[in-house]
């Protein structure tokens, strides 16, 4: 089963909409039971703080995704990098991303993300 760049890349952009970062059941769903976060700051977040911050946060701003590129690792393990910045009327918040997708059934769930900040 092959899968594609669009395909990984229109999950991760579904875990940028507020809508799915407040739906408890999708992001059961996205995330891997032993998902992890490196955030931009460094710090290293669960699975349930992620959950937990995700639903109580504000809106947020349209995330541009620039310079995809899907690297598969096997059929059921893909690399996902890019970088992202924060699509307002001045673009900020620059951030190399990284993404570990695995499929589990039929579905692909993030077993682990890292942001790192980078120059505008």
């Amino acid at each position: 089963m092959t899968t594609t760049l669009e395909e990984i890349l229109a999950l991760e952009q579904e875990m940028h909409l507020t809508s799915t970062r407040r739906n408890r059941e999708r992001m059961e769903q996205l995330l891997h039971p032993d998902f992890y976060e490196i955030g931009r700051s460094g710090v290293r977040y669960s699975r349930q703080e992620i959950m937990a911050e995700f639903e109580n946060e504000g809106e947020l701003p349209p995330i541009a995704v620039n310079e995809p590129e899907l690297n598969p690792l096997n059929e059921d393990l893909v690399l996902l990098s890019y970088t992202s910045n924060h699509a307002t009327e001045h673009a900020h918040r620059f951030t190399l991303r990284t993404s570990l997708w695995q499929r589990k059934g039929e579905m692909w769930q993030i077993r682990f993300h890292q942001g790192t900040p980078t120059a505008d």
